[in-house]
């Protein structure tokens, strides 16, 4: 679970907070999310995915003893189809690498490869997956080139996504 509005109030209006849910899921799950042929999603598939979400809703709700549910004012279900339409990943996976603790000890996530000057950006450079993922490796490996080419940028750009608070 992330409320990523807490260190990024714009993404979110005033008085108002981002909350994301995450779990492992599989694409064959409940005969492929429910869908019809060929993946298309109809009305069973939308009520899966509804049924999915409010489980996991209830488990955060029940762990953190809030009620969750009242505030909700957008709600978006992403499932391993989801990701499959928009990116074409196989069997609709959102990461490259699973964060187990054996991948994690080992340091898969990264972003130099073997080849000089060829960095890795995107879902599959970091853990985690999704949008927010890719947008944090492609910023991560933005500052290694700068860091590596042109100290002064490196410096500001760094500066800019700390918030310009140097610790």
């Amino acid at each position: 679970m992330q409320a990523p509005s807490v260190r990024d109030h714009t993404l979110a209006p005033e008085g108002k907070s981002t909350l994301t849910i995450h779990c492992a899921a599989w694409i064959e799950q409940e005969k492929f999310w429910q869908t019809e042929k060929d993946l298309e999603r109809g009305d069973a598939y939308k009520k899966t995915k509804q049924r999915f979400a409010d489980i996991l809703i209830d488990r955060v709700e029940k762990a953190l003893g809030v009620n969750i549910k009242d505030h909700i004012e957008v709600l978006e279900i992403a499932t391993p189809v989801t990701y499959w339409r928009y990116t074409r990943n196989r069997d609709g996976s959102n990461m490259g690498a699973r964060p187990t603790p054996k991948n994690i000890k080992n340091k898969l996530a990264h972003y130099r490869t073997p080849v000089k000057n060829l960095f890795l950006g995107g879902h599959w450079a970091e853990y985690g997956g999704g949008m927010p993922i890719a947008v944090k490796a492609a910023a991560n490996v933005s500052l290694l080139i700068l860091k590596d080419f042109k100290n002064q940028e490196f410096e500001k750009l760094r500066d800019a996504m700390d918030g310009g608070v140097r610790s």
